[in-house]
Formats: C-alpha cells, structure tokens, sequence
C-alpha cells in the first residue's frame, strides 16, 4: 500500500509488526533486522510513502553513490536517502554523474519524494533511526502544491478513516 502523509506520521504513528509473532512494536524497539516486519502506520501495513517538503540539508554519502537530503514539510524534519545507482529518477540516466544529479537540487527546493520507510538502529550509536529511502525525486515548480499537498494529505486519511469505520 502507497500512502501520502506528513512526516509528523512517520515520526509519530509508525509501528512495527513482527510478523513471527504478531506482536505490534513501536519503532523504538527496532532491532535493525526488518526482513520478517511490516511497517505499520496507523495500524495499516504500508510499502510506500509519499511526501513533499523542502530540502534543509544536502550530503554525500557512500564514495558518492548516495545522497542523503533533510526534507522540512512543516509537521516535522526526515532524512530521505538516495541511491544515484539505480538510475530510477527523473532526469537521471546511467551517465547521470553525482554532481550532475546534485547540481540539480538545491536546499530551499520543494520535492516529492515516494519511497520505502526503513527504521533500525545506529550502529555507532544505537539510536532508533526512520528514514525514507527513495524510489522516485522530483522537484515541485508550482507554488500551489504545498498547500495543494495538505489537503490531499487530509482527505487521504479521511478517505481511509472512513473506508475503516464503514
């Protein structure tokens, strides 16, 4: 399941269920070894998010085959990692290089983001990392989607709150 949200919800309502024992955890309790969870978010298993916001901070990672952004939407701060490896982003190709893909971000820029949360632990500190791992980036021009955006937000949670209670 695809979900839009803000990232208050990943901050907030993420849980996780163990599926060798049905147990439902927050994600404090994440152990790192998410092969046999499921990421809950307001108790509905989800594959993808999608969120937008603006990027607060750009870094490489990983002898520049990643990209790590810090993305504000207002409702709370999440790091969104990027793997330039696979070649799935708009306006990156196999010779798409690091700098090319990062030149066309800058922070302050307002971005759609879809992909998959992973929550662990730090290994140096062992704090309880989320983050999103993206699947697809893409920059937002028009002004009218932020506020656009909440509202979609909103109705999507009315839409399956309502589809809950019927």
């Amino acid at each position: 399941m695809s979900t839009k949200c803000f990232v208050s919800y990943l901050i907030n309502h993420l849980r996780i269920r163990d599926q060798h024992n049905s147990r439902l955890l927050d994600g404090d309790h994440a152990d790192g070894d998410n092969s046999s969870n499921v990421i809950m978010l307001f108790d509905e298993p989800i594959e993808y998010v999608w969120i937008q916001g603006v990027i607060m901070g750009i870094s490489s990672v990983a002898d520049d085959s990643m990209v790590q952004w810090i993305i504000d939407d207002g409702t709370g701060v999440i790091m969104i990692l990027i793997r330039l490896q696979t070649n799935d982003y708009p306006n990156v190709t196999a010779t798409t290089s690091h700098s090319e893909f990062v030149s066309q971000y800058s922070i302050g820029d307002y971005v759609l983001v879809q992909g998959s949360v992973v929550i662990g632990r730090d290994e140096e500190t062992a704090q309880v990392m989320r983050y999103v791992e993206a699947l697809l980036v893409s920059p937002v021009r028009d002004p009218n989607m932020e506020t656009l955006w909440s509202l979609e937000v909103v109705d999507g949670r009315t839409r399956d709150h309502d589809v809950l209670l019927s």
